[in-house]
C-alpha cells in the first residue's frame, strides 16, 4: 500500500498493461 501512495501512476500503468495483454491474447484466440 505504501508503494501505491508513493507512485499511483505505476499502479495504473501496470493495470493497463495487464488489460492490454489479456485483450491481445483474446484477440489472437488463446
Amino acid at each position: 500500500l505504501a508503494e501505491i501512495r508513493k507512485n499511483p501512476g505505476q499502479l495504473i500503468t501496470n493495470t493497463v498493461e495487464q488489460i492490454m495483454r489479456i485483450y491481445r491474447l483474446r484477440k489472437e484466440g488463446y
